[in-house]
C-alpha cells in the first residue's frame, strides 16, 4: 500500500461518514410548515390571472400590426362587405306580387278569392 495516499482515503471516509449521518438527519425530520401569508402568496403567484378582454385586443391589434397594417385592411374589408352586401342583396320590396299570388303563397285555396277584398 503506498503511504502518500492514505491520508486522501481516511479523509473521503471520514466525508462518506459525515455525508451518512447528515442524510440519516435529514431522513428523520420533518420540515416546520410555511407561514400561511407565505403560503398564499405562493399560490398566488403560481395561478395566472385572467387577462381582461381589453388587454387581449390590444394584444391581438399589435400583433396584426397596429394601425399602420391592420386599420386599412379593417376599412377595406368593411368597405368590402357593405358595397357587395348591398349589391348581392335580394330585392324584397317588388310591388310587382299580385293578390292571388300572395294568397296562393300562402296556400290558401283558390275557393277563398271571392273573399278577397
Amino acid at each position: 500500500m503506498n503511504p502518500t495516499h492514505a491520508p486522501d482515503t481516511t479523509r473521503a471516509d471520514a466525508e462518506r461518514a459525515a455525508d451518512a449521518r447528515l442524510d440519516a438527519w435529514l431522513a428523520t425530520s420533518t420540515p416546520p410548515t410555511a407561514p400561511l401569508a407565505l403560503r398564499a402568496a405562493i399560490l398566488a403567484a403560481t395561478q395566472p390571472a385572467r387577462p381582461r378582454l381589453r388587454d387581449v385586443l390590444a394584444a391581438l391589434w399589435h400583433d396584426l400590426g397596429g394601425a399602420r397594417m391592420a386599420a386599412p385592411a379593417f376599412a377595406l374589408a368593411l368597405a368590402a362587405g357593405v358595397g357587395l352586401g348591398s349589391g348581392l342583396m335580394p330585392e324584397t320590396l317588388s310591388t310587382e306580387i299580385q293578390e292571388s299570388d300572395l294568397l296562393s303563397l300562402a296556400l290558401i285555396d283558390d275557393d277563398y278569392l271571392a273573399f278577397d277584398p
